[in-house]
């Protein structure tokens, strides 16, 4: 059997020749895409009601994500959360920062059938 480290190290060998493919753009093509008008209610920052409105959107029993905070403690957590998550926002919008965390992907293969040592 596989060392546990040896096969981390093989997945991320895997993702990485996956999703790492240095791109080439023509610059005839980059000028020819037509450039879209601003949409001005894009460039605001989120109100407490947008921030709100996608808690309650939020589906329960789902898998928390990297931070392992459950979707049920932001639904159920009341306005005083939700305003401290908008003042987080607002933050983050405002200093144009977005934390590492935030831009992480966590990749999960999920096998279907076979070796899983394939």
């Amino acid at each position: 059997m596989q060392e546990k480290s040896e096969i981390l190290n093989r997945f991320a060998e895997h993702f990485d020749q996956l999703l790492n493919v240095p791109g080439t753009l023509d610059d005839r093509a980059a000028s020819a895409i037509k450039v879209r008008p601003e949409i001005r209610c894009l460039s605001d920052p989120p109100d407490l009601k947008e921030v709100v409105d996608a808690i309650d959107a939020t589906r329960e029993g789902t898998a928390p994500g990297k931070c392992g905070i459950p979707a049920e403690i932001w639904k159920y957590g009341g306005p005083d959360l939700a305003s401290k998550l908008h003042h987080l926002i607002l933050s983050v919008w405002s200093e144009e920062c977005v934390p590492q965390d935030w831009r992480d992907a966590s990749i999960v293969p999920i096998f279907k059938k076979g070796s899983r040592k394939d």
